[in-house]
């Protein structure tokens, strides 16, 4: 992912593609949620 993509992505807000996650001093065991959500979303998709 270039620069160009990211902004696009980061203006268009949360959606199917984006889900914002803070993260102040480790990785939250509900990012890996996100993350298999996400990509069961694109499986299906397929």
């Amino acid at each position: 992912m270039n620069a160009e993509v990211f902004v696009k992505l980061s203006k268009e807000g949360e959606g199917t593609k984006v889900e914002y996650k803070t993260c102040a001093e480790k990785i939250s065991e509900s990012l890996y949620e996100t993350v298999c959500s996400f990509l069961t979303i694109v499986v299906e998709k397929s």
